[in-house]
């Protein structure tokens, strides 16, 4: 995982979850999903990602188990941005909590390589 596409990640789903809690439906999602899909292609066409395919998050994001994750972590995302969407707090929480447990769950469930 480059540290630029988490950022980019990470940031373009706070910024739609604000677009969200104001209704802005299109623009959100626009904004939730294209930057990240565009930065996912120029560093698969661009970035030489052999030197991170050898560090510990390399190996945990190229594991088989992180696949469950990723799921649950898009779960994550959804009910966050569906709390963003009723204007509720609680629901963003959760949400957050729930990606949160995802990145965990891949983490703790890690045997040494």
């Amino acid at each position: 995982m480059h540290p630029f596409k988490l950022a980019t990640d990470w940031f373009t789903a706070v910024a739609a979850g604000w677009l969200f809690w104001n209704h802005e439906m299109v623009t959100a999602l626009l904004v939730g999903f294209v930057p990240s899909i565009v930065v996912s292609l120029y560093m698969i066409m661009r970035v030489d990602l052999g030197r991170l395919a050898d560090t510990p998050l390399g190996k945990y994001v190229a594991s088989p188990r992180t696949r469950p994750s990723d799921g649950i972590r898009f779960l994550g995302l959804a009910i966050a941005w569906w709390g963003a969407w009723m204007n509720q707090v609680l629901p963003v929480g959760v949400g957050l909590a729930v990606i949160l447990i995802g990145w965990g769950k891949g983490l703790l469930g890690r045997r040494p390589v």
